[in-house]
């Protein structure tokens, strides 16, 4: 199983539908609205379970099937549901606790969905791409065990090519694990699961962003991210690509779109490549490039064509730093000072916890602008990529942090199982987090 981050868009701003077949020969299949079931599985083992960072080796896990075997997800507590979802959403106050916060549900439970492959789809490479889960997710297809995944919140893949049956409906069946979790936020809190402790986060269980099925080539794109410089018209883009062996040089061409559509910049290239994983860096400099800014958000997309594959990415020319003036520390962007007004955004949203809507997004960075704040800050939990969308559109900066970190400072060199275990999943989640959002021009300070 492979990292995989979301990108701001990929070749272009998609509608949400069933399939979409995108250039060049990469295509989406969206189940976020498809008919998902939750079931709650009570009876199932979770709460000593040896915990596994990643890269996971699946054939070292032990096979976690439902209580009682899969007939249990025949019968679940709740069907249609669509995603992004938890179990709070739809099942709160299973327990008939529905006062406060004990109406949550800590423990196992199961989100199905069925999906069809087209048969041409054979022999390339397929993945499942999951935008945000929390907390544990183990992925079956047709049953068998395909992925494992444990740091929340962030997006991964699962290779699920030699799991699919071509041509032919398939089972996806999530396991989700909830161990623990916060719904008033007290700082000081730190949270155990079995001999672990965890990074404090928002306590929901389930499937809380996007899941796609994504067909691509075996050459292939990973990651585009540009990278903006002092010097204010130029940005270094990098590509990762992953090679086949039978893949020696790949044609790559980059193409800078304004808001209006028209093609203002266009670089075609051969690019040589060792089987696996290459980075290709190329800077681009555009003197009429107009400038990103809070009072004017002008952005770009940069489309990158490598061999069959394509991905889009939205942009925009700026540079945010900090300068000392006679010992005085202040932010400028783009050459001049800002002085920035902010306050925190807790991330708990309506009405799954944990990921808010297009329009709750939206609605979150007009009213900040209403308020005549210039920046927001993601509150102890990671950020959401359509809220640094809608940011990245009307102009406002964001401050993002994956999550609380409350570790005894007298333990933090014990080199235990504990502490060897926290840190690793930290540094995993902010290293995610980091990749994930960085084209974001809003995007401006990780804690």
């Amino acid at each position: 199983m492979k990292v995989r981050f979301f990108f701001t868009a990929v070749c272009a701003l998609l509608p949400a539908v069933v399939m979409s077949a995108l250039p060049a020969g990469r295509q989406s299949i969206s189940l976020n609205n498809s008919s998902w079931s939750i079931t709650l599985d009570k009876n199932a083992s979770w709460q000593n379970d040896t915990l596994y960072l990643p890269p996971v080796d699946l054939s070292a896990l032990d096979v976690n099937i439902p209580s009682g075997g899969w007939s249990l997800l025949e019968k679940p507590d709740v069907a249609g549901v669509h995603l992004p979802a938890t179990v709070e959403e739809y099942l709160w106050g299973w327990n008939s606790e529905t006062f406060g916060v004990n109406g949550n549900y800590v423990g196992v439970s199961w989100f199905e969905t069925r999906f069809n492959v087209p048969s041409d789809w054979e022999g390339k490479r397929v993945t499942i791409a999951f935008e945000a889960v929390r907390f544990r997710a183990e992925v079956f297809v047709n049953h068998r065990l395909a992925g494992y995944d444990i740091i929340n919140c962030t997006p991964f893949d699962v290779d699920v090519s030699d799991f699919l049956d071509y041509g032919a409906e398939n089972t996806l069946s999530v396991r989700i694990t909830d161990p623990n979790g916060n719904f008033n936020w007290k700082d000081s809190q730190v949270y155990s699961w079995g001999e672990y402790l965890t990074n404090p986060s928002h306590g929901f269980g389930g499937i809380c962003g996007d899941v796609s099925v994504i067909c691509t080539p075996k050459t292939h794109i990973d990651d585009v991210f540009v990278r903006n410089r002092k010097d204010l018209r130029k940005v270094d883009v990098l590509v990762n690509l992953n090679a086949d062996k039978s893949c020696k040089a790949l044609p790559i061409e980059y193409e800078l779109i304004d808001p209006d559509g028209k093609i203002v910049y266009r670089k075609a290239f051969t690019a040589d490549l060792s089987e696996g994983e290459n980075t290709i860096e190329r800077t681009i400099s555009l003197p009429s490039a107009k400038l990103w800014s809070v009072d004017d958000p002008f952005l770009y997309t940069l489309r990158v064509v490598a061999g069959q594959d394509c991905i889009s990415k939205r942009f925009g020319f700026r540079w945010f730093e900090v300068r000392d003036v006679d010992s005085d520390r202040q932010f400028y962007l783009n050459g001049k000072r800002i002085v920035l007004r902010t306050s925190i955004s807790w991330s708990f949203w309506p009405r799954n916890g944990l990921m808010p809507s297009d329009s709750l997004a939206l609605r979150q960075v007009r009213a900040a602008k209403e308020l005549g704040l210039n920046m927001l800050n993601f509150h102890r939990a990671i950020g959401q990529s359509n809220v640094l969308d809608c940011a990245d559109s009307l102009g406002l900066l964001y401050w993002e942090e994956p999550g609380g970190n409350q570790f005894p400072a007298s333990r933090f060199d014990d080199d235990n199982l504990q502490s060897r275990f926290y840190f690793a999943y930290r540094n995993e989640k902010l290293r995610r987090m980091v990749v994930r959002d960085r084209s974001h021009p809003s995007l401006v300070i990780y804690n």
